[in-house]
């Protein structure tokens, strides 16, 4: 088992993500967009959580979406990231209400902008890698 599989499951799902990959890299602005339209039709009260420029922040949210896909394989760059994102969100005192409307937010977006080019098994592979994601952004040990 690769430690990719460890990661995120199953060899199918980890293939899943690396090979949606591209597709989602194509339609990232378009991505980042529905994300947060989502995220804050969800949840209202997070908006304020985004002080600096929007347009900054859509694009450090790609920057990390890719760095997360390119270390999942390297789990002690994966940990260093993670650690580096909790730190960073720390001080917002996200809920775990907060943290599922975002992995549902991009669960959601991935169908909407590349609608019948993403499969059922890349959105299962994907919810498994949001949701190791955030919950080792949130701290917990699962």
């Amino acid at each position: 088992m690769s430690e990719l599989e460890g990661l995120i499951g199953m060899t199918e799902q980890a293939e899943a993500v690396r090979s949606s990959f591209s597709r989602v890299f194509a339609k990232k602005a378009e991505l980042t967009t529905s994300f947060y339209h989502h995220l804050f039709l969800s949840r209202p009260e997070v908006e304020g959580m985004f002080t600096q420029n929007f347009g900054i922040q859509k694009e450090i949210f790609s920057s990390i979406l890719t760095m997360v896909v390119r270390t999942l394989e390297q789990p002690k760059s994966l940990d260093l990231l993670t650690d580096k994102l909790r730190e960073q969100h720390d001080a917002l005192a996200i809920s775990a209400d907060q943290w599922q409307a975002a992995i549902d937010a991009l669960m959601l977006s991935f169908r909407e902008v590349l609608q019948d080019d993403f499969s059922a098994k890349e959105d299962a592979a994907w919810r498994e890698a949001a949701t190791m994601l955030v919950g080792k952004m949130a701290g917990s040990t699962d």
